[in-house]
């Protein structure tokens, strides 16, 4: 049996596996381990599986190769699969399978060996099944993604860090970004039931059964529609990979007497206990060529598939009965009344146990909110960096050095609903009581209890001081709070490809702004030349001009004198309108 589970089992006398995938192991020599059910610690030592000693290294990849062999989620630390790491610039998160029989025979994607077993292999090649000779057991191969730690995203092994509060990002991490995101990846084994095949491989799973009993009856087609199925294909979810470290490492300490065994491993036989159906069954794998499952809900009967080793390829199937075993004969190279007593004491226990309530670890819900992502960092020229998370929370970086925290409720494409901001991090600016007058009717609920009403922000001053100002009357502060605003319904407002500049073409582009000044700094010399040529000193010195109007007392200027201070009134009451607007 150790040839189907692919592993070293010398040193095993007996391995069980509970129905939260945590296993127990005892060996030989009399020592024991067991792995927790996410399989991230062992319970023997107290120690990382991912940081195991030498001493104990084997014995532990072992356990965890077992336990990922039929495990929901699988636990993949890097430290112990260095020599089989592959490195993938694409997510692998799904595989690419033929929607038809008679499509994967014309790739070529069905492979027979020479015991009879059939290969399917995946259009993308990330992942192949294989049907037994006997046609009652799967055993599934895909690449899985090797386990992440904390810092590590969800997108692969390698990530940018970025400056929260800093205006720039260093040119290190700059470099970084620009870079392919690697992913690292191993081959990942699993075996299944054909009575019992989750649903990810369900489809590979009915081809394979086609393409064994030869079912090729296709309907009749029109070529258009022929070619169309021929191109059609069936993606389906790859499971997902466990994180490095456990969240709820105090769900380790759970007896294992109040579990229903799993998998059970003793006496080179492998038995499996299912009892998600209504009708728990066992099956028993006491080689590769042989597979027996339990017929009736008391395990009193026994349904036998066996392949002739003649190679002839013919499966005999048989039936046993516990009360009535056969003599031991030499057609069988183990005591089939040894193995369906086992089988029926497993199936017993388990029922006698029942369905448990304890918490996995590795299915518990997180116990802190997680942190919202910041999915844009904008820079503007001469203002600041500005940064939008995923709950609404805005958050301005001046260059003056004055932090604007805002939170904005407009529905834009980064706004995502039930996502629980990060009330309790540090500079958040959300965790702050809001003064007298809060109402919360006009609020916003971020987090169950915790209101933030969108009237109101927090203003960081240079010199550390912080003010609670009001978004309607920020006093003083208006121009922070109205750059802010006007940042957020551009970003509201902008096109999809994200085209365009903040406050372009307005008066505050920096750009116009150089123009404004630059016409303003010429009617300023003008108004300053005309102001010093019209002093009594000077005013001989302008033709005539030195006259008074007989009935006002003022000067009378030439006709030019007076079209340049009529043009440069204009330029000033349109600047006016401008800045008024």
């Amino acid at each position: 049996m150790a040839a189907v589970l692919n592993l070293d089992m010398d040193c095993v006398s007996r391995l069980e596996q509970y129905e939260d995938d945590s296993v127990e192991a005892w060996f030989t020599d009399g020592t024991s381990i067991c792995l927790t059910a996410c399989g991230s610690a062992f319970t023997r030592q107290e120690k990382f599986t991912a940081y195991a000693s030498k001493e104990c290294r084997e014995r532990v990849c072992t356990l965890l190769a077992f336990r990922n062999l039929f495990a929901e989620q699988p636990f993949l630390p890097a430290t112990l699969f260095t020599n089989e790491i592959k490195v993938s610039e694409n997510a692998i998160d799904y595989g690419v399978w033929p929607s038809n029989q008679q499509q994967a025979v014309g790739c070529n994607l069905f492979k027979t060996g020479l015991a009879g077993e059939i290969r399917f292999q995946s259009s993308d090649g990330c992942a192949w099944v294989e049907l037994a000779s006997h046609g009652q057991t799967l055993t599934v191969c895909y690449l899985a993604r090797l386990s992440c730690g904390d810092r590590v995203g969800l997108s692969g092994v390698m990530e940018t860090e970025v400056l929260e509060n800093g205006l720039t990002t260093p040119e290190t991490s700059r470099e970084q970004g620009s870079e392919k995101t690697r992913h690292q990846y191993v081959w990942r084994r699993e075996i299944h039931s054909t009575a019992k095949t989750p649903r990810a491989w369900a489809h590979p799973l009915s081809l394979l059964m086609q393409h064994r009993s030869h079912d090729t009856h296709m309907t009749t087609t029109t070529p258009d529609k022929e070619n169309e199925r021929q191109d059609a294909v069936v993606s389906t979810a790859l499971p997902s990979t466990l994180p490095l470290s456990c969240l709820h490492p105090h769900l380790h300490h759970t007896q294992q007497q109040t579990l229903r065994v799993k998998v059970l491993f003793t006496e080179g036989v492998l038995y499996r206990a299912f009892f998600d159906h209504q009708q728990p069954f066992v099956e028993a794998l006491p080689n590769q060529m042989t597979v027996l499952r339990s017929y009736d809900p008391d395990g009193r009967f026994f349904h036998c598939w066996s392949v002739d080793d003649d190679g002839s390829r013919c499966v005999q199937e048989s039936m046993y009965c516990v009360d009535h075993t056969p003599l031991a004969s030499g057609l069988h190279p183990f005591s089939i009344a040894g193995v369906i007593g086992q089988a029926s004491r497993l199936l017993d226990r388990v029922r006698k146990v029942g369905a448990s309530n304890v918490k996995l670890c590795w299915k518990a819900p997180s116990p802190l909110p997680s942190p919202p992502s910041s999915p844009l960092h904008y820079t503007v020229p001469g203002l600041g960096r500005f940064t939008v998370r995923t709950n609404g929370h805005v958050r301005c970086v001046f260059i003056d050095r004055t932090i604007v925290d805002f939170f904005n409720t407009s529905k834009t494409d980064l706004n995502r609903e039930n996502e629980t901001p990060d009330l309790t991090s540090r500079g958040s600016g959300l965790n702050f009581s809001c003064p007298p007058g809060f109402d919360r009717g006009r609020g916003v609920e971020v987090a169950r209890g915790v209101w933030v009403d969108q009237n109101w922000c927090r203003l960081f001053q240079p010199n550390g001081r912080y003010l609670i100002l009001s978004t309607h009357h920020p006093t003083s502060h208006h121009r922070y709070i109205e750059i802010v605003r006007d940042w957020c319904e551009w970003l509201a407002s902008r096109p999809d490809d994200g085209g365009g500049e903040f406050y372009q073409r307005t008066i505050y582009d920096q750009h116009t702004q150089r123009e404004v000044l630059a016409e303003l700094s010429k009617i300023e010399r003008f108004t300053a030349i005309m102001t010093h040529q019209l002093t009594p000193s000077n005013r001989q010195g302008i033709g005539g001009c030195g006259q008074l109007n007989e009935g006002c007392g003022q000067p009378e200027f030439p006709p030019f004198v007076k079209d340049a201070l009529r043009q440069t009134k204009n330029i000033v009451q349109d600047i006016d309108t401008i800045l008024g607007n």
